[in-house]
């Protein structure tokens, strides 16, 4: 009997071994569905039918979210590990980050403080954004709003699910 698992071929999908592997994945399914949700393909005569459209638009936004959820798992380690100061570019972090993606100031101080946020303060937050059992847009309110002082962030180690008990 074989056995379901993320990777290899009881999902269908070739076994990654590595982050670059997955990325890999993603990539090329990412540019098989840009084909499939072409103008002319979405509007020919064998367009899908708009259930199934907005089904997809449902799990896009989920995946990109997950998605969102591992880049801020991310960033603080490779701030932590420090070696993207060697370059000599930038002083700070996130103006690096600035720098090699191309970004704004902004977004790379807003990625930066949800990052750190996530992964400081909010640590079941990141899990469930990861998982996709919580939102985007919930994730980045909770980590813009809540630890926003010394006290909110005490709070936040205090709170209890009162569903599973847990943290």
């Amino acid at each position: 009997m074989e056995q379901t698992t993320n990777s290899g071929p009881a999902s269908g999908l070739p076994a990654a071994v590595s982050i670059e592997d997955v990325l890999a994945l993603i990539e090329a399914a990412t540019a098989q569905l840009t084909t499939l949700t072409d103008l002319e393909t979405l509007t020919g005569w064998d367009a899908p039918n708009i259930s199934r459209l907005a089904e997809a638009h449902t799990r896009i936004r989920r995946l990109t979210g997950r998605l969102d959820g591992v880049r801020y798992t991310l960033l603080p380690r490779i701030e932590d590990e420090g070696s993207w100061r060697s370059g000599g570019t930038a002083r700070t972090f996130t103006t690096w980050l600035r720098l090699r993606e191309g970004i704004s100031a902004s977004t790379a101080g807003k990625d930066m403080t949800i990052a750190r946020r996530l992964t400081t303060a909010l640590p079941v937050t990141r899990e469930r954004l990861v998982t996709g059992t919580l939102g985007l847009d919930h994730a980045r309110v909770m980590a813009e709003v809540a630890p926003t002082s010394e006290t909110r962030t005490d709070a936040l180690a205090w709170l209890i699910d009162t569903r599973t008990g847990h943290t």
